[in-house]
Protein backbone atom coordinates (compact mmCIF):
# COMPACT_ATOMS: atom_id res chain seq x y z
CA UNK A 1 0.00 0.00 0.00
CA UNK A 2 2.67 2.52 0.64
CA UNK A 3 4.20 1.85 -2.13
CA UNK A 4 1.20 2.74 -4.22
CA UNK A 5 0.40 6.01 -2.29
CA UNK A 6 4.18 7.04 -3.23
CA UNK A 7 3.98 6.21 -6.43
CA UNK A 8 0.48 8.27 -6.83
CA UNK A 9 2.04 11.17 -5.08
CA UNK A 10 5.66 10.99 -7.79
CA UNK A 11 2.78 10.78 -10.70
CA UNK A 12 0.99 14.03 -8.75
CA UNK A 13 3.98 16.08 -8.44
CA UNK A 14 4.78 15.10 -12.53
CA UNK A 15 1.26 16.36 -13.42
CA UNK A 16 1.68 19.60 -11.46
CA UNK A 17 4.80 20.02 -13.28
CA UNK A 18 3.13 19.57 -16.27
CA UNK A 19 0.85 22.19 -15.69
CA UNK A 20 3.27 24.40 -14.76
CA UNK A 21 4.96 23.87 -17.66
CA UNK A 22 1.87 24.80 -19.68
CA UNK A 23 1.08 27.93 -18.10
CA UNK A 24 4.83 28.90 -18.64
CA UNK A 25 6.27 27.37 -22.34
CA UNK A 26 3.16 26.44 -23.88
CA UNK A 27 0.94 23.11 -24.45
CA UNK A 28 3.72 21.83 -26.70
CA UNK A 29 6.87 22.04 -24.11
CA UNK A 30 3.94 20.39 -21.28
CA UNK A 31 3.27 17.51 -23.52
CA UNK A 32 7.06 16.64 -23.96
CA UNK A 33 7.37 17.11 -20.35
CA UNK A 34 4.73 14.44 -20.16
CA UNK A 35 5.69 11.92 -22.51
CA UNK A 36 9.62 11.97 -21.01
CA UNK A 37 8.00 11.84 -17.39
CA UNK A 38 6.46 8.53 -18.46
CA UNK A 39 3.13 9.70 -17.54
CA UNK A 40 0.12 7.63 -18.61
CA UNK A 41 -1.13 8.91 -22.00
CA UNK A 42 -5.12 8.85 -21.28
CA UNK A 43 -4.07 11.09 -17.89
CA UNK A 44 -1.84 13.28 -19.90
CA UNK A 45 -5.11 14.35 -22.43
CA UNK A 46 -7.28 14.80 -19.46
CA UNK A 47 -5.38 17.02 -17.70
CA UNK A 48 -4.05 19.10 -20.41
CA UNK A 49 -6.97 19.25 -22.35
CA UNK A 50 -9.73 19.69 -19.74
CA UNK A 51 -9.86 23.02 -18.82
CA UNK A 52 -10.60 22.42 -15.72
CA UNK A 53 -7.91 21.00 -14.70
CA UNK A 54 -5.39 23.60 -16.05
CA UNK A 55 -4.91 27.31 -14.41
CA UNK A 56 -7.09 29.67 -14.88
CA UNK A 57 -4.43 31.93 -16.05
CA UNK A 58 -4.32 29.61 -19.38
CA UNK A 59 -6.44 31.41 -22.17
CA UNK A 60 -8.98 29.03 -23.83
CA UNK A 61 -7.15 29.93 -27.70
CA UNK A 62 -4.43 28.00 -26.20
CA UNK A 63 -6.17 24.80 -26.18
Amino acid sequence: MDEERRKDTFTARKVEVALVFWAMLGPEDALAYAQASHLDEGLVQRILHTPAHRSTDVPENEV
